[in-house]
């Protein structure tokens, strides 16, 4: 998952995330005006039982939310999948319960496929990249009779989920974290709501304000893990090749951090590579990415980077970042400045 494939897999959850904002807003609404009084919708009315008709609907939404999940158990949240078969179970319920109950399976959805979404993405990349790795390999070093073999899937899926991060977590247990501060946020701001007796418009435009973090969360975590994987899959292929070194290489652009900055074109032992300290990602949302160093005897090849006018061009491949800085850089800054 290069930054254009990882491009793709953002764009997929993006509209995941717009289909389901719609979804949850449609519900807030018809919530909302179902049981306001006078514009404005109390706890009162918020906590009264649904009535027959009205839980029969309950129950039948959640019946296709509940198949839902079993379809999709591998990427769905255990905890909501309880919660649902629960209330199921339920002969009554609150209103603001339903509600909040269909909320959290429209949001362990969305998650299930960005979940998903990143799982397979992050196993295409691991495959992807590990044969391409040994054929520039093979290529920089003039032949290509060297046996070597791909990782089968159950390698490649023990590695995914295995955690690589300070924190000790996977990309699924981040995707989890997010989803229950998501929830949590949304339901505390609605029983807020109602116990503030607010009025429709200023209750679901104080609702729309909180749908931006989570997919920014969804968007750094998928980057993220696809800086790791990148790296890790490279690093794996030169194990079995036998390269003992890599170098460091950022994008030569104004939107480059001071630290990348400074490890671009720098060259480290394999043996001594950490992600955060001199191998990707350095950062949340980390763009750069990192070469095998065979023969540095060879005549150096060309870079793509953006000219003083933001056009992309290419440049010398041992080109590093500062030069490119001083040289282009900072005149494309004030380009774009002005």
């Amino acid at each position: 998952m290069k930054k254009k494939k990882a491009d793709e897999y953002v764009a997929v959850v993006e509209e995941q995330f717009d289909r389901a904002r719609a979804s949850i807003e449609n519900k807030i609404d018809r919530f909302i005006r179902r049981y306001a009084v006078n514009d404005k919708i109390t706890m009162v009315e918020a906590t009264k039982y649904l009535s027959e008709a009205e839980f029969k609907d309950f129950k039948m939404s959640l019946d296709e939310y509940i198949r839902l999940g079993q379809e999709n158990a591998v990427h769905y949240s255990a905890d909501i999948a309880r919660d649902l078969e629960r209330a199921s179970l339920e002969y009554r319920i609150t209103r603001l319960a339903a509600l909040e109950t269909e909320l959290k399976a429209e949001i362990a959805s969305i998650y299930g496929i960005a979940e998903n979404v990143t799982y397979e993405g992050l196993g295409e990349m691991y495959e992807e990249l590990y044969g391409r790795t040994a054929f520039e390999i093979f290529k920089g070093i003039g032949y290509m009779d060297i046996s070597f073999a791909i990782p089968d899937m159950a390698l490649i899926d023990s590695v995914i989920r295995s955690p690589w991060s300070k924190d000790g977590l996977t990309f699924s247990m981040h995707l989890w974290i997010d989803q229950t501060t998501f929830i949590s946020d949304l339901t505390d701001l609605l029983s807020q709501q109602f116990m503030l007796g607010s009025g429709y418009q200023k209750a679901t435009r104080e609702l729309q304000q909180i749908y931006g973090r989570p997919l920014s969360e969804c968007k750094r975590v998928i980057y993220t893990e696809s800086a790791f994987f990148q790296g890790k899959a490279q690093t794996d292929c030169y194990r079995q090749l036998g390269v003992e070194r890599y170098q460091f290489l950022s994008e030569l652009n104004t939107k480059v951090c001071s630290i990348c900055g400074k490890l671009d074109s720098k060259v480290f032992r394999l043996d001594e590579r950490r992600p955060g300290v001199n191998a990707i990602p350095m950062h949340p949302n980390c763009r750069c990415v990192e070469a095998p160093y065979i023969n540095q005897d060879n005549q150096p090849g060309f870079r793509s980077g953006r000219n003083e006018y933001g056009k992309s061009v290419e440049f010398p491949e041992n080109m590093t970042y500062e030069e490119w800085y001083e040289q282009v850089g900072r005149t494309l800054e004030e380009n774009t400045i002005s």
